[in-house]
């Protein structure tokens, strides 16, 4: 939604009473405009539109950014980082313990993974033959995406995140993609000098908003 009005705020409470949660989302979609509409005129008023998502209650949490960097050579492969292109059994049981992926979900999850489309990478460093540090690379045209960085609390500040998301980018590059993408948290301070000394830059940033519990 964008440029909220009363419409738009009725349906929100109209929703109210038929579920428990209901999403709002400040976002002008180009797919909803047609190639002779003007999408850069459409108003667009970001604080007016929070503000009256505040007042029906909504909470602003977890600014995130989303980053581009050119696969340079900055991106390179290592010896240690291994990517697989079907994830283990041991790799899907690390990765959900590292993510706190409840038991009952974890199935899911490895549904979810296992269905990926496209040239899928899933990287992990070992350490006396477990894997301690994880990574997943998905490549879509020239970008490749990288997500879901994890490294298990005793193989931290040894800089594993920053060599598997080198060779997730280096790995994309050989798959055809010219772009790295990825996703972080704001309040993330570990993580931004890292990416950006690999050539990340903030493409755009968005943050969710919850409803009253």
């Amino acid at each position: 939604m964008g440029a909220l009005h009363e419409g738009h705020l009725s349906l929100i409470r109209l929703a109210k009473t038929r579920v428990d949660r209901v999403v709002a989302s400040l976002f002008v979609n180009p797919c909803q405009f047609a190639p002779h509409e003007d999408f850069g005129a459409y108003p667009r008023d970001e604080a007016r539109d929070a503000g009256l998502l505040a007042e029906a209650g909504y909470r602003r949490i977890d600014e995130s950014l989303v980053q581009l960097a050119p696969l340079t050579s900055a991106f390179t492969a290592d010896p240690e980082v291994r990517i697989a292109a079907a994830p283990s059994p041991d790799w899907l049981a690390r990765f959900a313990d590292l993510g706190a992926v409840a038991p009952a979900h974890r199935a899911t999850m490895t549904r979810m993974l296992t269905s990926i489309a496209g040239p899928v990478g899933f990287a992990s460093i070992e350490r006396a033959g477990r894997p301690v540090a994880f990574a997943l690379g998905v490549v879509d045209g020239d970008h490749v995406g990288l997500f879901d960085v994890l490294v298990a609390p005793e193989a931290r500040r040894q800089g594993l995140a920053l060599r598997l998301t080198r060779a997730v980018g280096a790995w994309g590059r050989d798959q055809g993609a010219g772009l790295a993408y990825l996703q972080v948290v704001a309040s993330n301070v570990a993580a931004l000098p890292l990416y950006a000394s690999l050539g990340f830059e903030t493409a755009y940033r968005y943050a969710y908003r919850v409803p009253p519990a």
